[in-house]
Formats: C-alpha cells, structure tokens, sequence
C-alpha cells in the first residue's frame, strides 16, 4: 500500500478476499495524504470486512452488487426480506440476518431453486441444462433489474451490477444498474 501511495494514483482498484480487503482499507485509512477514489470489489465489500476497519474510515468507499443488503433500511418491507428475516429467525435464530453473507446465501439457495424448477427431467443432465439456459430468470433476493440469464457461450448468470457508495454506516445504492452485455456487447462474453 505504501508503494501504492507513492504513485500518487487517483483511484485504487482493491481486488482481493474479505480479510485482505480488511487489510488494504485500513493501510489506505492509516495514511491521510493520500486519498484516492477506493473502489473494493463485491466480495470485499460486506460490513464484516469494513466494521474491524472503522466505518469512519471507510466513507466514500465504492463498490458493486446484486443483492439487497439486509442492512439496508429501504427492504425492511419488501416481501423477500420479510420471509428471509424469518426464515432465519425460525430456522437459524443464532444467526444474524442482517450479515451480508447469510443474505447472498439465501440468494444463491433461491437461484438453485429456480434452475430446479427449470428443469425438464429431474436428472444431473436436466439440471445441466436448466443452468445451461436460464432466460431473465427473477430472483427476489436480487436487486430491480438484475436476473439471472446464461445460454450457448454465455455461462455467467449475473452480469447487471449496481453501484454503491458507503456513507454512515451502511452502503448506499446510486446511479442505475449496469448490465455489462447491453454496455459492451460482444466484449463481455
């Protein structure tokens, strides 16, 4: 980071796993002389990682994501959250619905649930393909605008992306979702 400081750069691309982005943005927080636009990427990005840092050191801190935070006061009434919150109250009351993690978990487990509801014969094979063809597939747990959508040369579901700003003590959405195959056609897959 220090080495990275010295560059004088104005913006810092922070790719790294949850303990290591833990550690950059407290490098980052330690020296005030530099303060580049730090931009961490979606698995670095959760409040166990930022809350060790000092949430007053993370302001201004930028990433992207898919799902709806559980932390986020704007889903406390939407239908989704409500059965999720739920769902771990009844099912894991040891554990915190508000964690990022538990949320992108319900995520996932309700993407697996649509392929399996997708599939034409209950077999590996049918789920394989399922997977293989997923057509602007809604999840709830997912932001507005983002679905799940793969085909022939095409294996990555989620390609919308929104970004987001920390500000207080939670992640603020801002601007509109970015769906990288309508910004960049053939150069996203």
């Amino acid at each position: 980071m220090a080495n990275l400081a010295r560059s004088k750069a104005d913006v810092l691309l922070n790719i790294t796993t949850p303990k290591f982005g833990s550690q950059a943005l407290a490098a980052d927080a330690k020296n005030t002389k530099w303060n580049p636009l730090h931009i961490v990427n979606n698995v670095a990005s959760s409040a166990a990682v930022l809350q060790p840092v000092g949430f007053k050191n993370v302001q201004g801190v930028v990433s992207a994501t898919y799902f709806k935070d559980p932390a986020d006061p704007q889903w406390a009434n939407d239908p989704e959250m409500k059965t999720y919150t739920n769902a771990m109250h009844k099912y894991a009351p040891d554990a915190d619905p508000a964690n990022q993690f538990n949320a992108y978990g319900w995520a996932a487990a309700s993407s697996l649930h649509q392929a399996l509801d997708a599939m034409k014969c209950p077999t590996r094979e049918g789920l394989r393909d399922a997977v293989r063809n997923l057509k602007d597939v809604k999840v709830n747990m997912l932001l507005p605008g983002v679905t799940l959508s793969t085909g022939r040369g095409d294996a990555f579901p989620i390609e919308t992306m929104q970004l987001m700003r920390f500000k207080g003590e939670r992640w603020q959405l801002f601007g509109k979702p970015v769906d990288t195959r309508e910004e960049f056609g053939p150069l996203a897959k």
